[in-house]
């Protein structure tokens, strides 16, 4: 209520002062409350299953998920996906819709600026993966690449069913290999690596980060043969689409909005406007 308000109700100007110096308070927390309404949290979580990853084709120094089948792996790909079951949280309403993954390349391999992901260390390459549908509304940035962790001491051991290795590449490796009976005598190969990916509600700005794992299967061989063909320069490719799942956790705290900046200046405000009130009844 003004102090024009308050006079015309025929109260005098101390009273009326009384009076709204009284009210300020409740006025500066519904303007709080107001304004801390507008800042309903939105934050990226659950988990992310993206399946049916196009065809993977990896050499020693790039990851292409859109790989055509022949030639040199390309770093300027994208993958396609579909957004699987058992997607939550966030991600439950994006199941079955299309969504890419960006390739990558070891940093000095060569191919297009801007797309080397160096391994163990921060980075922020960007549009690592894209969910265009229903709307573009979460961006997705691999911060790093996790080093591999099995030993590489099995890496050139005779196969078996049970060996683990991630490569001995110079620079280190993020893939960890593992090979496992095929029921008949022979091996297939398993592959995976992890990533840490950073997603950002694009409406609220808020960033949640998450831990994610592609994993693709190679039948009929062991890890020793791809190796073997890396090693040499060749290109090596899964028999079947990897599929990676993102598991999302609690977001990071939102940065000051205009709001609680607003919210702040409404408290200087008004302990100024009391020190004044205080000031005039004094005298």
């Amino acid at each position: 209520m003004s102090m024009s308000t308050f006079k015309r109700l025929g109260a005098s100007d101390s009273i009326a002062r009384s009076a709204l110096a009284r009210s300020a308070p409740s006025c500066l927390f519904a303007a709080l409350l107001i304004c801390g309404s507008s800042l309903s949290a939105t934050p990226v979580s659950g988990r992310l299953i993206l399946n049916g990853t196009s065809l993977v084709g990896v050499s020693l120094t790039t990851t292409d998920f859109g790989y055509s089948g022949s030639g040199l792996p390309s770093d300027a790909t994208f993958g396609s996906f579909l957004v699987g079951p058992g997607s939550t949280g966030t991600f439950a309403s994006y199941i079955g819709d299309n969504g890419a993954v960006r390739s990558f390349e070891r940093p000095g391999g060569g191919g297009a600026p801007g797309n080397d992901v160096p391994l163990g260390v921060p980075t922020s390459y960007a549009n690592f993966i894209q969910i265009p549908s229903p709307s573009p509304d979460i961006e997705f940035i691999l911060t790093q690449l996790v080093p591999g962790t099995d030993s590489s001491a099995d890496c050139a051991a005779p196969a078996a069913a049970g060996q683990s290795c991630t490569p001995p590449i110079p620079g280190g490796s993020p893939f960890e290999l593992s090979n496992v009976s095929d029921g008949v005598g022979g091996f297939n190969t398993y592959a995976q690596f992890s990533v840490v990916v950073e997603a950002i509600n694009l409406s609220t700005g808020e960033l949640s980060i998450g831990v994610g794992t592609f994993t693709t299967d190679f039948s009929n061989t062991t890890y020793q043969q791809l190796l073997a063909t890396v090693l040499a320069g060749g290109t090596v490719t899964s028999g079947e689409a990897g599929d990676f799942q993102v598991n999302f956790g609690v977001a990071t705290p939102e940065p000051p909005s205009g709001a609680f900046v607003a919210g702040g200046l409404l408290v200087f405000v008004w302990a100024i406007r009391r020190k004044f009130i205080a000031f005039r009844q004094g005298h």
